[in-house]
């Protein structure tokens, strides 16, 4: 038979606005969340690049997180549809499996993405559930079967999920599996078997890792697709670049498959992807205030003027924070989009404090508030991140301002 290809995409969190908020200054988007855009845009490149493609695409896989919320908002639920009607219009069937961000807290509200299944796209969530034989409307396919396991689905529903003799079997499920990345398992994740991806599957097309192409198991077909956009601080590129850094691209994977043969896997990266740079720690314990932004600019030094980047200076003393100069430090930030300095202030300063706790700085009482409430979770450090964003920006109006009195 005449290979299948097939693009693997997951994570792209339509509707997902960002740390900081930045909004877009000018254009059609004026005033809008400028990573809500930047996910949008990302979602058009890949419908265009994917009907450009040659020999054509036959079937397109999402493997979870679709949209970042269970309740999309208008702009979010726009941009699906017209990625699922461009390539339905082209022929090319989709299948879509719910992820832990889209799938609601309760299951009478039903799958986001469950208005797709009207414009000819199939969702699955809930349940594990196959598609295969007359399912399909083009012929071509009538020899895959595809094995989705979404994100609500557990261990003990997946345990007898195994491939067909005879057949091109995919599995296509979002979770995390335990691998080569140092990223933890928390509360509330669905963790994916190393058995499950290990039962002969002509290849396995995962969701919930943001890392483009990562393999969790080297002796199974089994591969993250990763997100269209670097989304978190967490998922920053290390700036200078590094080799083997996982974050450092995000596109689609296109997978030729066939019953004879290892799978193909190839690399289409999304080229328009905006810079989201790491740029290292500082140790303070030994400098002054003006060396501090010193090193600031010489970190920033070669940065585009659209990334968001992140910057962590660790061991600083109170009474060299404070020295700080504020016009200085927004000139440091007015380079990027946005830079969030992570500021850790050494320990002897709380040993050296006689202030109650209610005293404490407005960045330790947000992180602890966000802790007590909050479950460990990706929305949970957004909100840290949100939060300390908004006080440094608030800290630096305030002095410039002083300043001009």
């Amino acid at each position: 038979m005449t290979p299948i290809r097939i693009v693997h995409i997951a994570d792209i969190h339509l509707g997902f606005t960002g740390q900081g908020q930045p909004l877009v200054e000018d254009g059609p988007h004026a005033g809008r969340p400028l990573r809500e855009v930047d996910v949008e845009q990302a979602v058009t490149w890949l419908g265009s690049t994917i009907l450009e493609q040659d020999p054509p695409v036959d079937l397109v896989l999402i493997a979870g997180d679709l949209f970042h919320r269970a309740n999309p908002l208008p702009h979010a639920i726009a941009a699906a549809a017209q990625l699922i009607v461009k390539l339905r219009g082209a022929g090319i069937e989709v299948v879509i499996i719910d992820g832990n961000h889209d799938t609601p807290r309760r299951v009478t509200h039903g799958s986001p993405a469950k208005f797709l299944g009207a414009l000819g796209a199939r969702v699955i969530s809930e349940t594990t559930s196959r598609i295969g034989d007359h399912d399909w409307n083009s012929p071509r396919l009538r020899n895959v079967v595809i094995h989705a396991v979404p994100s609500s689905v557990d261990a003990e529903q997946y345990r007898e999920l195994m491939p067909e003799p005879g057949r091109i079997n995919i599995l296509l499920a979002h979770g995390r599996q335990q691998g080569t990345l140092d990223s933890a398992i928390t509360r509330g994740d669905t963790v994916l078997s190393s058995d499950l991806l290990r039962r002969g599957w002509t290849y396995a097309a995962l969701g919930d890792w943001h890392a483009h192409r990562h393999q969790p198991l080297a002796d199974a077909p089994a591969y993250y697709a990763g997100s269209l956009e670097a989304l978190t601080f967490g998922e920053a590129q290390a700036f200078p670049p590094q080799e083997s850094d996982p974050y450092a691209q995000g596109g689609m994977l296109l997978v030729t498959v066939d019953l004879h043969t290892p799978p193909r896997i190839e690399t289409v990266a999304y080229p328009d992807r905006r810079p989201v740079l790491h740029l290292g720690s500082i140790d303070a314990r030994h400098l002054s205030a003006h060396e501090i932004l010193d090193e600031l600019e010489r970190r920033m030094e070669g940065v585009p003027a659209n990334a968001l980047c992140t910057v962590d200076v660790q061991s600083i003393s109170s009474d060299v924070y404070g020295a700080h100069d504020p016009l200085r430090i927004r000139s440091i930030h007015a380079r990027c989009v946005l830079l969030y300095i992570d500021w850790n202030f050494r320990d002897d300063r709380m040993s050296q404090s006689d202030e109650p706790a209610v005293q404490s700085r407005l960045e330790d009482q947000w992180r602890a508030y966000v802790a007590e409430h909050v479950e460990a979770s990706e929305d949970g450090n957004w909100l840290i991140e949100r939060g300390l964003a908004l006080l440094e920006q608030a800290r630096i109006s305030r002095a410039a301002h002083d300043e001009g009195e």
